[in-house]
């Protein structure tokens, strides 16, 4: 029942959207190639969706290096002085050489570092699949920490990916388990490691200071610390006599401060009696992963969120993408995009999610409906997001069946912009200025209850980034589209002004952002068992028709692939070129 790798990095969930042409290009490159072929423009809801990506990136680039990226050097390198001037013993030590790792990935090398240290370094830069850490005593999976999405375009930036991932990933565990390998011994240690950092940030007031600018920046953007939080750390203190592992995990019991994601590797099948997954990888973390709701829902719907697999639906052929063998036992291994459209109330989702028989494991309805609301209750950012795609999924739909697949596309951008701070769920185990024609005949996709939910959306991001003149221009666009969009809804054509914004738009994106889109690729979810993560992607445009107007929609894919193989944008590309030089114009594998 199990998947061979090489089958597994090609199976792509068959499309359920008409067949389009592939462009070879991006959307925005659909409509330059307009320009010059003196085609009129049909914007698309994809291109607006795509639109605010872009304005998203340019803005994250922004504040990462204005604002992260010193922030993390700073706090790291201010945090081992402290540690490097504390009492010498075995918690300083420990905490010496793990932020001297951290240091080193910041600075790309692991040069001057030896013994456990030295080791940890080069898996961490190796970044090659899950293996014990010799500083920690548990496994890690050293694959989160290759450079993917934009970091691994940029090499300024790849240092700062792996340090702020690795800072991430390590887990101050206070619950011993076998489950995750950590006797009493190493939880008594953690304990006493995570809790003198915390003093140190505490007592000192430039650490205090960069530590609290950088949850003001996370914490608003890609949302809550989802494990133990300094001021959970510093309550204990304040509360026990003599604070430790046992004090702790009490602490995470009473006040309900548990994992909702499990971001790590984790046998379900060595767990005690009595413990959960979620208690087991009870802990603190220097620079913890985000909670995103509808990551949560993903593991909820998972094993051991769910159970055995029942076996396929009456007509259903072939196995459904989730499944997956984890201790011999057929079970739900993977989520899938679809079913967030499901969870957020669309009902063809729901429909394609039971043809493909995705439901068809024991405990999924039960699992479905927590799941459900676990992402109706989504918090800050994250949670304005999935409620923009819930009303989304609930406007009409003006163009047949796309609004599913641009939507799949507009939260696959979402992950990769937030891959580097949001936890991962685990299945347990210059311009031109030539004169151009008219081009007569331009339109608009009418979509405007989206484009206003989407306006919602832009003003949230003005509030919180007020000088930022992207946003703003961005949104006097939405404004101009939402008037559009209402005429065409009241049965009026486009006049020539609303024609000329409409041929216009990719230049205004362009000088809005920089940089055209291109296909991206960003792993979801890990199942350790079967060595497998899933991938969500966007290839290239598909060229739609509407009259003489050609306009551009998204390519969404969905796919397993090697963890020690995680994709990045230049590996994806390369494919899908190879693909194309296979023949056909969709690649996608039924």
């Amino acid at each position: 029942m199990r998947l061979g790798l090489a089958a597994a990095a090609l199976l792509v969930l068959a499309s359920a959207l008409p067949a389009a042409a592939q462009s070879g290009q991006g959307l925005l490159g659909v409509y330059a190639e307009n320009r010059r072929e003196g085609l009129p423009n049909f914007v698309t809801e994809d291109l607006v969706l795509t639109g605010f990506a872009l304005v998203q990136r340019h803005a994250q680039q922004r504040l990462e290096e204005q604002t992260l990226v010193p922030l993390h050097t700073r706090f790291v390198a201010r945090l081992a002085e402290r540690v490097a001037t504390a009492d010498r013993d075995p918690v300083s030590e420990a905490n010496a050489d793990f932020l001297a790792v951290v240091a080193a990935l910041d600075r790309g090398s692991c040069e001057g570092l030896a013994d456990q240290a030295g080791e940890e370094c080069g898996l961490a830069m190796a970044a090659a699949g899950i293996a014990p850490s010799p500083l920690w005593g548990y496994r890690i999976d050293y694959s989160q920490l290759q450079p993917r999405g934009r970091y691994a375009q940029e090499e300024s930036l790849r240092p700062y990916f792996r340090s702020v991932r690795y800072a991430g990933t390590v887990l101050f565990a206070v619950k011993p388990s076998a489950a995750t390998g950590v006797d009493a011994e190493r939880a008594e240690r953690h304990a006493a490691q995570a809790l003198a950092l915390v003093r140190l940030i505490s007592a000192d007031t430039e650490l205090a200071d960069l530590r609290a600018e950088q949850e003001r920046w996370l914490g608003w953007r890609f949302g809550p610390a989802d494990d133990l939080t300094d001021a959970d750390l510093r309550a204990v203190m304040e509360e026990a006599e003599s604070p430790d592992a046992e004090a702790l995990f009490a602490y995470a019991q009473a006040h309900d401060r548990h994992p909702r994601i499990i971001g790590g590797v984790l046998d379900a099948a060595k767990l005690e009696e009595g413990v959960t997954a979620a208690q087991a990888m009870t802990g603190w973390r220097l620079l913890p992963s985000r909670y995103a709701a509808e990551v949560a829902a993903f593991q909820r719907l998972v094993y051991d969120g769910t159970g055995t697999y029942l076996g396929p639906a009456e007509g259903k052929k072939g196995p459904p993408f989730g499944l997956a063998l984890v201790d011999n036992r057929p079970v739900k291994g993977y989520p899938s995009a679809i079913e967030l459209m499901a969870l957020l109330g669309s009902a063809p989702a729901r429909e394609i999610l039971e043809r493909r028989g995705e439901h068809r494991f024991e405990g999924y309805a039960a699992a479905f409906e927590e799941a459900a609301a676990i992402v109706s209750g989504g918090e800050g950012r994250n949670g304005d997001y999935l409620r923009f795609m819930s009303t989304a999924l609930g406007a009409p739909v003006p163009q047949g069946a796309e609004r599913l697949n641009a939507l799949q596309a507009f939260w696959t951008w979402q992950r990769y912009l937030d891959l580097l701070y949001q936890k991962q769920s685990y299945t347990l185990a210059g311009k031109g200025m030539a004169m151009e024609s008219p081009r007569a005949g331009a339109r608009l996709e009418p979509s405007t209850a989206l484009y206003r939910a989407l306006a919602a959306l832009v003003a949230a991001e003005r509030r919180q980034d007020p000088e930022a003149p992207y946003w703003t221009q961005f949104a006097k666009l939405l404004d101009r589209l939402i008037v559009i969009s209402a005429r065409i809804d009241a049965g009026q054509s486009p006049s020539a002004d609303d024609e000329r914004l409409l041929n216009e738009i990719d230049r205004t994106l362009l000088e809005l952002v920089g940089a055209e889109d291109r296909p991206i690729v960003v792993d979801v979810h890990t199942n350790p068992t079967e060595g497998l993560v899933v991938e969500e992607a966007l290839g290239w445009a598909r060229e739609v028709r509407l009259g003489p107007a050609r306009g551009a929609r998204f390519d969404h894919r969905e796919f397993k692939q090697p963890l020690t193989e995680r994709l990045t944008d230049a590996a994806w590309i390369e494919r899908l070129y190879e693909e194309a030089a296979q023949g056909g114009d969709d690649v996608s594998v039924p």
